[in-house]
């Protein structure tokens, strides 16, 4: 009795575990189900429509010629480390003085910050990977690193933020990469728990400027935070948000485009549009403002511009486009026309539904008015949520010698392009479009290193005064923030020197700004494989929790058994 007792106890205890087991199995085989519906349907929510679009070219004349970019010559390379290839997200160069810096994620993904002095004998560069925890990335192309250096030569590090708590670190030793010490908090708390896109700006008077969203999209408000060198605290810039999404029946969020330095003319030029959910249909109501100091702002006629920012803020509209009308944030450029007042090329919808490039300018009024400069068939659908790859992409006009303006676009539709169109300074109607000049910077830099044919070149252009840097590195595609299954092997990050700043404008597919995904399409196959591998070891674990239960039930009771 006693010895069948022991074996109705141990085959008690194998059937609970048969239980769970298989209640796991089968939770996880709905889960994973759920997952694989709910994530191969939200992989591919961009490409549910094929890309059908048609970049037939620009009327005019095909004899044109555009001046010739001097070539570059490489004159420095070197190999910083090695960085994480697994998915694209941007990494960082800046110089300042003879200290330049690179921001980047290691082979094991954790954040890593490097220093070398230029023009030393030594080549080597210090590298310190910070110890935080919220230095790890995952699969999120949007935990891209900023790198800023303020007036007395610490070096300040943000990143790896999506909709996340601050991650923020500063030096206490100029110079020294390793005195990097986590700072939680700036300002406020309560406006630094949901941090995307961090940017350091350098303000009129030098002081370095934090921005950054905090919210998320659809419900984010935008702030602008200063350092004061002397007593190294921050503070707020201004005395309310820069951008505000409370306004009206509907909460939107502001994506904005800032140039980190003032141009000739002093100003900082912003635009940006709304988005009122994740999903990138709903951006909307693209706009323009300007400011010699971060601080007032202004319209393009010169009126001044109350903060905080609102969609209903009068007088910044550059084109008053609805949700729906196929504009992609961040892809927004700011040109010039003849005269040397701002232009914005960006792409959206026509009335057909096909997408087209189209630059504002203004009028005699000094009010924006829109042309329309290609007339493409098919479409490109712009819909999606999660970090998405932007199939049309635009520069700024700028003024060529004779006269005209050049406006350089690319497009990855059925029928791909990377050109130029030529414009007249008065019209606007294209007179030329003709082959994009040899970029500047050499094919040693742009050229694959590696055979891997699932990674691409990334590149981070970082002009100076005295020299050229280019970082490079290579890694796969944007994947809408979502793992893949198979990653290659870390690869070489170096940095190239070169003899001479370009004399043309760089295309504007030559290095992504953090914000600006390159043209290439995500790919979920990789992680619909993985869902269905997952999905098999779990069937497995199911099965054979089954079958020891099963056995169990036909074992007799053995004496002596406990």
């Amino acid at each position: 009795m006693p010895a069948i007792t022991a074996s109705r106890r141990h085959r008690s205890r194998w059937q609970r575990f048969a239980l769970v087991l298989g209640a796991a199995g089968l939770l996880g085989t709905a889960l994973v189900g759920a997952a694989l519906v709910g994530g191969a349907g939200s992989a591919t929510a961009a490409e549910a429509e094929p890309n059908t679009l048609i970049c037939t070219p620009a009327s005019g004349d095909s004899s044109y010629t555009l001046p010739v970019a001097p070539a570059q010559q490489v004159v420095g390379e070197s190999q910083v480390g090695t960085t994480w290839s697994g998915h694209f997200v941007q990494q960082a160069l800046v110089t300042d003085g003879d200290d330049q810096y690179v921001g980047f994620y290691d082979a094991n993904r954790r954040l890593t910050v490097a220093h070398r002095t230029l023009g030393s004998s030594s080549t080597s560069w210090q590298t310190y990977a910070l110890p935080s925890d919220q230095a790890v990335t995952g699969w999120d192309s949007h935990d891209y690193i900023a790198l800023g250096v303020d007036s007395v030569g610490q070096l300040h590090v943000a990143g790896n933020m999506h909709d996340s708590p601050l991650a923020y670190w500063a030096t206490t030793k100029a110079r020294d990469v390793s005195s990097l010490t986590n700072v939680p908090m700036l300002t406020d708390k309560a406006v630094e728990t949901r941090v995307t896109y961090p940017q350091f700006l350098h303000g009129a008077n030098g002081d370095l400027v934090f921005s950054y969203r905090q919210g998320g999209s659809g419900d984010g408000d935008s702030y602008l935070d200063d350092y004061d060198a002397g007593t190294k605290t921050w503070s707020p810039l201004l005395s309310t948000a820069l951008f505000s999404g409370a306004s009206g029946a509907v909460s939107r969020s502001a994506y904005f485009t800032v140039s980190s330095h003032a141009d000739a003319a002093g100003y900082y030029e912003m635009t940006w549009v709304w988005r009122s959910t994740a999903d990138v249909a709903t951006n909307s109501r693209l706009s323009y403002m300007r400011s010699r100091d971060l601080v007032h702002w202004q319209t393009v006629t010169g009126a001044p511009v109350n903060l905080p920012v609102t969609y209903d803020t009068p007088g910044v509209v550059v084109d008053d486009m609805p949700e729906n009308s196929g504009v992609f944030n961040n892809q927004e450029r700011v040109g010039v026309d003849a005269n040397g007042s701002p232009t914005v090329s960006y792409s959206k919808y026509d009335s057909a539904g096909s997408n087209q490039l189209f630059v504002a300018h203004l009028n005699g009024s000094n009010q924006w008015i829109s042309t329309q400069i290609t007339h493409w068939v098919g479409a490109w659908r712009v819909a999606g949520v999660s970090t998405l790859s932007a199939q049309v992409g635009v520069g700024g006009t700028a003024r060529l010698p004779d006269g005209n303006l050049r406006l350089n676009f690319s497009c990855a539709g059925s029928t791909p392009a990377s050109a130029v169109i030529v414009l007249n300074s008065t019209t606007f109607e294209p007179v030329a479009q003709v082959p994009n000049t040899p970029t500047p910077i050499p094919a040693q830099v742009t050229a694959a290193t590696k055979t891997d044919p699932s990674t691409s070149v990334r590149l981070v252009y970082a002009p100076t005064t005295g020299a050229d840097y280019v970082l490079k590195w290579q890694s796969q595609y944007l994947n809408q923030d979502m793992p893949v299954l198979q990653t290659p092997s870390p690869q070489p990050l170096v940095v190239y020197t070169l003899a001479s700043p370009p004399a043309a404008t760089p295309s504007p597919t030559l290095p992504p700004s953090p914000r600006t995904p390159e043209a290439s399409a995500p790919d979920a196959a990789l992680t619909l494989i993985a869902s269905i591998g997952l999905l098999v070891v779990l069937a497995v674990g199911l099965a054979v929790g089954l079958w020891i239960l099963l056995r169990r039930r036909r074992d007799p009771p053995t004496a002596g058994s406990a």
